[in-house]
């Protein structure tokens, strides 16, 4: 019986001890592939993961670990990572005092965790680390996160802040150089002013004297014209830089009232018809309205609308015709000054009405002036809330359409008319056309 016992208490503890044995293999197998999982997401991190003993030796490392901080020796050839000698030694040398004293605390456990206040420099890259005491095995782990990319986005940053500056200071000087030449031009236009009325003044004078005394000499009057014609030409040169430089400058002021619209541009586009059937040109006028009032200025009117003429008389040839009409668009009116001149080719159109740009590059007289023209009727217009905008067939003329908004002043008090005497047209004319007789 005593035998029996015995034999099945062995037969007991031997099957307790397999089924534990299995038990602990299971268990062991389990934590081997846990393991696995662990180091493998471990070794996809963009993080470099270093596990260090107390004794400051390597438990685990991953591969960008032995890449980038960590010194290696290979034994006996072997590539396989688990024949690699791997110390810190290297890392710690570069570390400053202040970093190397807190390491050494974390590993010791005195420290928790500590970020490093120098970043190191391996093989181009720049490295952050930061370390962490783990108590229950206590280790400590070191973490590297490579801040190349940010190093470098902060020192673009710096720069750009730097060429900003840079070039901010040097847009304020070509600002204030550009205002000290809009000055200049407007104080140079006005001084060549003075001298341009007192010749014009003096032509006058040569001309009521020879009127006065009866004298028939031919040569005599046709020098005078010609004095005359060009002191115009001058004068209308000087204006508009006079006026352009106002308007850079924002010192131009225009009078808006409420005043008749057709009146006016009925008016002086039959005070130039004798001036336009001079050139062998027939001058149309048609209206969809008989009367409409809004908000104007009529001098600014009339220099439109004489600009676009002049324009039209310049480009138009012998037996051509000029049209002007306005139409009626409900919150607008447009007024379309339209020729069968030689046009304007489809790539000289959106630069006709920018500064000193010309649709055509000719030595002829008729295609010559300074530019300015429809820029400065341009800003005129937008002066007024409206726009101008022009469409052309090269060879077949161009007609400029000038859309104002049918709008009232809030001033109570304007009344709806303007009266321009036939002195005051026929100087305005002749200043306008000069650029076409001499």
């Amino acid at each position: 019986m005593i035998c029996i016992f015995i034999s099945v208490l062995i037969n007991i503890f031997l099957i307790t001890f397999i089924a534990y044995l299995i038990y602990a293999l299971k268990n062991l197998k389990f934590a081997k592939k846990s393991e696995l999982y662990l180091k493998s997401i471990l070794e996809i991190l963009d993080e470099d993961i270093t596990l260090v003993t107390s004794s400051e030796s390597i438990y685990y490392y991953n591969h960008k670990s032995i890449n980038n901080f960590i010194s290696t020796r290979n034994n006996n050839n072997d590539s396989d990572n688990s024949s690699k000698v791997v110390s810190l030694q290297e890392f710690k040398s570069q570390l400053s005092n202040d970093d190397l004293i807190n390491l050494d605390k974390v590993i010791c456990g005195s420290l928790n965790s500590y970020k490093f206040q120098q970043n190191l420099n391996f093989h181009g890259n720049i490295n952050n680390f930061e370390a962490y005491h783990i108590k229950e095995t206590n280790c400590t782990l070191l973490v590297c996160s490579n801040v190349t990319s940010l190093h470098n986005l902060q020192n673009t940053i710096h720069e750009m802040e730097h060429d900003c500056k840079f070039n901010c200071s040097k847009i304020k000087d070509i600002i204030e150089k550009d205002k000290c030449k809009t000055e200049f031009l407007a104080n140079v236009s006005h001084e060549l002013r003075t001298p341009i009325n007192i010749i014009f003044s003096a032509v006058q004078m040569l001309g009521l004297k020879s009127s006065l005394s009866n004298d028939t000499d031919l040569s005599f009057e046709r020098y005078n014209k010609m004095i005359k014609q060009n002191c115009y030409r001058l004068l209308r040169l000087i204006d508009n830089l006079i006026d352009i430089s106002k308007i850079d400058a924002g010192f131009y002021n225009i009078s808006i009232k409420d005043h008749e619209i057709i009146k006016i541009v009925e008016d002086i586009t039959l005070s130039v018809a004798n001036y336009i059937e001079d050139k062998n040109i027939e001058l149309i006028f048609d209206t969809e309205l008989e009367e409409k009032v809004i908000a104007c200025d009529p001098d600014k009117i009339e220099r439109i609308v004489l600009n676009l003429l002049t324009n039209a008389v310049k480009f138009t040839p012998e037996g051509g015709s000029i049209f002007v009409n306005i139409y009626d668009r409900d919150d607008y009116i447009a007024i379309s000054v339209k020729d069968t001149g030689i046009g304007i080719p489809e790539d000289k159109k959106d630069i006709i009405f920018k500064r000193f740009c010309h649709s055509e590059k000719s030595s002829h007289l008729n295609s010559s002036g300074s530019g300015i023209g429809l820029s400065l009727i341009k800003s005129l217009v937008e002066m007024h809330k409206g726009n101008v905008h022009v469409s052309s067939s090269y060879g077949h003329g161009s007609e400029f359409t000038v859309n104002l908004p049918c709008a009232l002043s809030n001033n109570l008090n304007t009344k709806p008319t303007f009266e321009s005497s036939q002195t005051q047209n026929i100087e305005k004319i002749n200043i306008e056309f000069s650029d076409i007789y001499s």
